[in-house]
């Protein structure tokens, strides 16, 4: 395997580059076809999580809310309100929270082993291009002879001795 960054040949198990020490997770799962899948993983586990945890807030300040406008009301505080907005808390914002974690951690490990995760196009179902036609022409033809990098390396001269 090359390394994008500096071009240095590595061995294909290897986790990091040898030369600039670039990390080769992205690498693979960017050759595997799986790095959209796995934003997309990322970005649907971020927003489930951020939605959990902003329900499991809202829920909790209602509970306290609550709790503390009957204590200055009745001048006794009201727990079974408070304890019910607190579960009904946990009951919508927990599972989006864990939902989301785990979509981030499947995300996270389909960045960090490409191997394991399903290809998104299998190799049946790629469509092979048709072979390019062969010409009999070659680059010495005579419309190829004026081109400007043709000759650069063929009229080179040495540098001037410094004396």
């Amino acid at each position: 395997m090359y390394c994008p960054r500096c071009s240095t040949i590595n061995n294909p198990d290897q986790k990091f580059c040898r030369q600039c020490g670039l990390p080769f997770a992205a690498v693979r799962v960017a050759l595997a076809g799986n790095y959209d899948a796995a934003l997309e993983k990322m970005k649907k586990g971020e927003s489930a999580l951020s939605g959990g945890v902003l329900t499991l807030c809202i829920f909790i300040a209602v509970a306290i809310t609550s709790a503390l406008l009957s204590s200055f009301i009745d001048h006794t505080p009201n727990y079974i309100t408070a304890l019910i907005n607190i579960l009904l808390g946990l009951v919508f914002g927990l599972p989006a929270v864990l939902i989301g974690l785990r979509r981030i951690r499947n995300s996270k490990s389909l960045l960090e082993n490409p191997e394991a995760a399903p290809r998104v196009q299998s190799e049946e179902s790629r469509v092979q291009l048709p072979k390019a036609p062969l010409t009999d022409r070659s680059i010495s033809d005579s419309q190829f002879r004026d081109i400007v990098t043709e000759h650069t390396t063929l009229e080179l001269k040495p540098p001037e001795q410094v004396r």
